[in-house]
């Protein structure tokens, strides 16, 4: 069978654009929703595999929505998508830090007003940016399984193995709706 010249095969441009800001959309959703739930619990690597499959579902079901079909495509929007939900799951925390922090000082601003004496204690100050708070976060530690702290660089290596779980589960979501398909995504569609 003869392939259809590439004029009929070529898609609606304005369906890509629309896929691209709802997979960023749906990646700011995932991060507010896996900050939020991260707090609570965030097993270990189950955790970032969970949220990088979450967001592969909303992927995918966007490119069927918006007749995305070309697997490269769906890849580099995964991509993309994996990294606002890490970039963003980490700024949420931040603004939620920042948030508990700024209403703390307000309340021990409140106390010296009647209890001058707490004036002696030390309190956290609130992170001035969001890279001062990654450099905290990361000086304070993280727990990993094992009962052992990661202090430092192994924070940084951390959040770089949930990055890349996060990632590849959005790519292997994408990588299967691909190959379970009527057809491959990168097989343009035919004619109706």
């Amino acid at each position: 069978m003869t392939e259809p010249p590439a004029e009929k095969r070529a898609r609606q441009p304005g369906k890509f654009w629309p896929w691209l800001a709802g997979c960023a959309l749906h990646a700011v959703a995932v991060a507010w929703l896996a900050c939020s739930l991260e707090r609570h619990t965030a097993p270990f690597l189950v955790f970032p595999l969970a949220v990088g499959l979450a967001l592969g579902v909303g992927v995918v079901a966007l490119a069927k929505w918006c007749q995305i079909e070309r697997r490269n495509v769906l890849l580099t929007g995964a991509l993309m998508a994996a990294t606002i939900t890490v970039v963003g799951q980490h700024y949420f925390a931040y603004w939620h830090a920042r948030e508990t922090l700024q209403q703390a000082a307000e309340r021990r601003v409140e106390a010296l007003a009647k209890f001058p004496g707490l004036a002696t204690q030390v309190t956290s100050r609130a992170p001035e940016s969001f890279v001062d708070f990654l450099a905290s976060e990361a000086r304070r530690g993280r727990e990993m399984p094992g009962s052992t702290v990661a202090i430092g660089v192994g924070v940084w290596l951390s959040w770089l193995v949930d990055a890349l779980l996060v990632a590849s589960g959005a790519a292997l979501l994408v990588w299967i709706a691909s190959t379970n398909s009527p057809r491959p995504l990168d097989e343009p569609p035919r004619e109706r």
